[in-house]
């Protein structure tokens, strides 16, 4: 059994992805990942972010949380998060692991044009 909590709050996660968030939920084009995304409050520096763009906005936890989480970038939050990076590898170790497709004769099945190559 593990623990894992995000670092203060959950909202440094989004700033850790920050740069994959740009120009959604209100949040500005030009957005970056600041340097120490877990310090500070998460939730303080997306509501700064968004009055970038609309002086009157803030940043609501049941409007804007859902859909920051499904677009996070989850590949960049663990570069810059090392508490998400902890809950990450603690899943993938506890999670079975999808199978391999295989085709007909048992071997790799090959890959569909949906998956990033031509047909």
């Amino acid at each position: 059994m593990s623990n894992v909590l995000a670092k203060r709050e959950l909202e440094n996660w989004f700033k850790a992805a920050a740069a994959s968030l740009a120009g959604m939920s209100g949040l500005p084009e030009d957005l970056t990942v600041p340097a120490n995304p877990e310090d500070g409050s998460g939730a303080t520096w997306l509501t700064r972010q968004m009055q970038r763009k609309d002086r009157r906005r803030k940043y609501t936890k049941p409007a804007d949380a859902v859909e920051l989480a499904q677009r996070m970038d989850l590949q960049q939050c663990r570069d810059n998060a090392p508490s998400f990076n902890k809950l990450y590898r603690e899943l993938e170790a506890r999670l079975p692991r999808q199978p391999e497709a295989t085709g007909p004769s048992g071997q790799a099945a090959p890959p569909t044009p949906d998956e990033g190559n031509p047909p």
